[in-house]
């Protein structure tokens, strides 16, 4: 073979190669955008079945109106989390297991409170219950508590 024909070989699986990293990547970023959608959407339908919440659907923009109404949701959940991460730094405070279960707590309280009192009212098709609006934002909180591995902590007995 010659220099060029390895030259164009090299360039061919190059960028197929890139081809497949690029497609992978959209891929990844598709799923881990609409998995949270879809299930919060399935946990809606189930709090619904129970009168906990009320969401009404038009056919008109519904992806992007319970969208925008998700993305706040979890916006209010990882602002008071970030909130609790820099009082931690500012005060110095070792993250045990006492200290991470009362953030959560309190994180959890007050995003409730924040949501029902400030969102909720923006969102004029989506009515959620205290109860609702709790179990709604203790998954998001327990999600983030595993995804954070934040269990490894508890499971720790040196902490």
């Amino acid at each position: 073979m010659n220099k060029k024909q390895i030259d164009c070989d090299l360039y061919c699986q190059s960028a197929i190669a890139n081809l497949l990293i690029a497609g992978l990547l959209i891929a990844s970023i598709t799923a881990i955008v609409v998995n949270p959608m879809l299930i919060t959407h399935g946990l809606s339908n189930i709090l619904a079945g129970w009168k906990l919440i009320e969401i009404q659907f038009f056919v008109f923009m519904n992806f992007l109106y319970f969208g925008g109404f998700l993305f706040l949701s979890y916006v209010l959940g990882m602002l008071f989390d970030l909130l609790y991460m820099l009082i931690l730094e500012a005060a110095k405070i070792k993250q045990t297991k006492e200290v991470m279960l009362l953030s959560y707590v309190a994180q959890w309280l007050l995003s409730v409170s924040f949501y029902k009192i400030c969102i909720e009212p923006l969102f004029t098709r989506v009515s959620v219950s205290w109860e609702g609006a709790a179990i709604l934002f203790f998954c998001l909180y327990f999600s983030a508590f595993v995804i954070s591995e934040d269990y490894k902590i508890f499971s720790d007995k040196k902490r």
